[in-house]
């Protein structure tokens, strides 16, 4: 065989043997970040996510006592189950009428647009900005040690809502050359106003790492996932709280006492039922895994690492084959 031909077929193999190292590297790094973000999974308490959605004969008005009723009990009951402990963190923005603070903490600030509307008060119809919010459950709150910098963090009796109570609500670090501990918000919270108060500024680059998700808290409202134990006074109250315990219902699941997918599963639904509102779904949740320039998500991950692993396999066999039948020797 001519000597070029050599050559050529020894620098093909070189350049086999580079991308089979460079592949190779990368699956072996995010599988590895992988089983890394698996492990850590036995300290993060929310591996599954309740998701309710009322059925449709429960009437077409949120207006309807009975439903807050329903709602309100199956809540309570997820609290109280043996099969899994009940935690609530729900992201939604909140509109704040006259708003003072940076830019950012607007809601859809990253995508270049801003969602602000005008809401109907006392004083007639004013302009509101969407801010980024966070609700979140006092075990929660626990879990994650969430740490403030000024003022106070939340205490048990902030978890307790009355009627046209001013909500105590924790700002990022973001907001706090814009607000101060003490100061009154006025926002609209799910077509209700209501009064915010700030209570205190949490500490730079505070955030919650849940499985499917991680949601950095500087440039956001935190407000309590509140509870409710009176009665409602009027029909508009009463659809502010139907909606505000929907929310509740989407909160994430943490087995215990080795309770298994499906009995928690089927725990989730007997509750359901028990309380008139039909079957309720509980699906797992990914988790996230760092690969140094972004997070994806566990599936994503898998997808890589086992395409890298594939085209690794496909390599060695071309590099193995080039050397045998030109007896190229690699180094």
């Amino acid at each position: 065989m001519p000597k070029f031909t050599k050559r050529t077929h020894f620098i093909a193999t070189i350049i086999c043997g580079f991308f089979l190292i460079s592949v190779l590297s990368v699956s072996l790094y995010i599988y590895i970040q992988t089983r890394s973000a698996q492990n850590e999974l036995t300290s993060n308490p929310m591996n599954l996510q309740l998701r309710f959605e009322p059925p449709a004969n429960l009437g077409s008005t949120t207006g309807d006592a009975p439903l807050l009723e329903r709602l309100r009990g199956l809540y309570e009951a997820c609290n109280e189950s043996d099969l899994f402990a009940y935690y609530e963190i729900f992201e939604q923005f909140m509109y704040v009428i006259d708003y003072s603070g940076p830019q950012e903490c607007i809601y859809g600030y990253d995508y270049g647009h801003f969602n602000s509307r005008d809401i109907s008060t006392g004083n007639g119809i004013v302009e509101a900005d969407s801010i980024n919010c966070i609700q979140i459950s006092q075990n929660s709150l626990e879990i994650y040690n969430i740490q403030v910098t000024e003022g106070r963090n939340f205490t048990a009796e902030d978890y307790f809502y009355r009627n046209n109570a001013t909500i105590p609500v924790i700002l990022g670090h973001s907001f706090a050359a814009s607000y101060k501990v003490g100061e009154i918000m006025s926002a609209n919270y799910l077509g209700t106003q209501t009064q915010l108060q700030v209570i205190g500024f949490l500490s730079k680059g505070e955030q919650i790492k849940n499985m499917d998700n991680i949601l950095p808290l500087d440039r956001h409202i935190l407000m309590p996932m509140f509870n409710f134990y009176g009665e409602a006074r009027t029909v508009e109250e009463n659809a502010f709280l139907v909606r505000h315990y929907m929310n509740k219902l989407s909160g994430y699941i943490k087995p215990i006492n080795s309770s298994s997918f499906q009995a928690v599963s089927n725990e989730a639904t007997v509750l359901s039922n028990n309380v008139g509102l039909g079957d309720i779904e509980i699906f797992r949740l990914p988790y996230v895994v760092n690969i140094g320039i972004r997070y994806i998500d566990n599936y994503m991950a898998m997808y890589i690492y086992s395409s890298g692993f594939i085209i690794s396999l496909f390599l060695i066999i071309a590099i193995l084959i080039v050397s045998r039948r030109h007896k190229v020797k690699l180094s």
